[in-house]
């Protein structure tokens, strides 16, 4: 085992190196013979270390973030993060270990680096890292009330940009009576669909043993559980809520075949995962979700969130619909007009609210709505909905018990109503089928408070 002194406050030394820039530089590691070959960097005081799955960031106390390193192979490889035994470095990193059994490239870079600054390494930021195998950031965010400490919701992200690693919908999220775990995805450079490491899926493993833990911990069963995320997060939702055995699954046009996804989307994220950006390789991803319902635990409740003109409507949803059906799995559809791939997040983040707040965890009838005020010379409360496609709503608005506004069954999604500003308000919709004149169901969204803290914007740029 190699041991080198990071010095400078970056360095390393010994290996093949390219000439770089000054501040920095690019190292090559020659493969090892296993998982337990390791180079280990130590790290001087009084910098700590922001760890990810594939790079790391040196910090200051006073949040400054004077160097990184990210690594790139062509085979598995693995960052582990070591604590110091002394008391004054209890619960700081002390050194990094590296392990990898293939070929590494190393690059160090001194000053403003690649990896965005998300906070996750600030005092008091709540962030922790569950250690093992694989190392997964995880933030837990605690329930509202004492009667939402029997439920807990998980959120998968999306795809962000290189080394922006993030959580998403927590906002969203705010008012849900449960516990909220977000789970940061930061392995490679735009992570790994929580799955693998050229097709190594202890990163799947390290996940799923997280979940249980934290399940475990908090007492709750895995029925009680909702698995929750859009695109990449959604596949993510779906491959670790059905072998979890997830009581409910809420995904928004997820790719039931990243694999073929990602060969037109991303090939450097493609080649991460599965090795390379082969036949072979999309397939073997491409067996991701399948394999997932073969595996599954229970018998959760599966809702798919897409946009009429998203392709992932034909090319992913529909197919997981039909797998689903055949595997038995109670899963429905909810197409919803005026979405595309691109701006899915506009109307998941307010369905995924409006589905798991209160009593409504089994409702399928919610649709995605936005209820707020809109502050100006009148008091004004506005409601967004977003249709599924051939449907029509009718909606009323109340404030302790008076009707502020009620509409005829029509196409409208966007509805605005002068309100007093200390009285709660509430809407009422009913949906209806367009063409046969059937009531497809009905549903109340949760109650606006009266007392408004900040300042919303209006809900759809009117």
């Amino acid at each position: 085992m190699a041991e080198n002194v990071l010095t400078a406050p970056l360095k390393r030394q010994g290996n093949e190196a390219d000439p770089s820039s000054a501040g920095g530089g690019v190292f090559r590691l020659k493969g090892g013979a296993g998982l337990s070959a390791a180079v280990v960097w130590k790290i001087p005081f009084p910098f700590r270390v922001e760890g990810h799955g594939h790079s790391f960031v040196l910090t200051t106390p006073g949040g400054h973030r004077p160097a990184e390193l990210r690594l790139k192979g062509d085979a598995p490889a693995v960052l582990r993060y070591r604590r110091g035994t002394r008391p004054w470095f209890r619960n700081r990193t002390r050194s990094v270990e590296l392990c990898s059994t293939g070929n590494v490239e190393l690059t160090v870079s001194s000053g403003q680096g690649l990896v965005v600054d998300r906070g996750v390494t600030r005092s008091g930021s709540g962030w922790k890292t569950r250690h093992g195998d694989r190392e997964v950031t995880y933030y837990l965010e605690e329930p509202l009330s004492e009667r939402g400490r029997n439920r807990l919701t998980v959120v998968f992200s999306a795809i962000s940009g290189p080394y922006d690693f993030t959580y998403n919908y927590r906002s969203s999220l705010a008012a849900v009576d449960a516990y909220r775990l977000y789970v940061l995805d930061d392995f490679g450079a735009q992570g790994s669909y929580y799955y693998a490491d050229h097709r190594d899926t202890g990163i799947f493993s390290a996940v799923q043993s997280l979940l249980r833990d934290v399940s475990a911990e908090l007492g709750i069963r895995a029925s009680d559980t909702s698995f929750a995320g859009s695109s990449k997060g959604g596949t993510a939702a779906l491959a670790h809520g059905l072998v979890f055995g997830a009581g409910r699954i809420i995904a928004g046009a997820p790719q039931c075949f990243p694999g073929s996804y990602l060969r037109g989307a991303s090939s450097d994220i493609l080649g991460f995962i599965a090795g390379d950006e082969s036949d072979e390789s999309v397939a073997w991803l491409d067996r991701l979700i399948p394999e997932s319902i073969d595996q599954r635990q229970g018998n959760p409740q599966v809702t798919v969130l897409v946009g009429q003109n998203d392709s992932h409507l034909h090319v992913h949803v529909q197919p997981f619909m039909e797998l689903a059906r055949q595997a038995g799995i109670d899963a429905q559809t909810l197409i919803v007009t005026d979405v595309d791939h691109q701006n899915i997040g506009s109307a998941f983040g307010p369905y995924l609210a409006a589905a798991l707040q209160g009593e409504r965890t089994s409702d399928r009838t919610v649709l995605p709505y936005q209820l707020g005020r809109r502050d100006g010379p009148d008091e004004e409360v506005q409601l967004k909905l977003w249709l599924p496609p051939g449907e029509v709503a009718a909606v009323r608005i109340i404030s302790q018990g008076k009707e502020l506004l009620s509409s005829d069954y029509s196409a409208s999604t966007f509805f605005k109503v002068p309100a007093p500003a200390n009285r709660a308000v509430q809407a009422q919709v009913s949906r209806m089928d367009a063409e046969s004149g059937t009531i497809v169901g009905s549903f109340e969204t949760v109650p606006l408070a009266a007392a408004v803290t900040r300042k919303p914007a209006d809900l759809c740029g009117q």
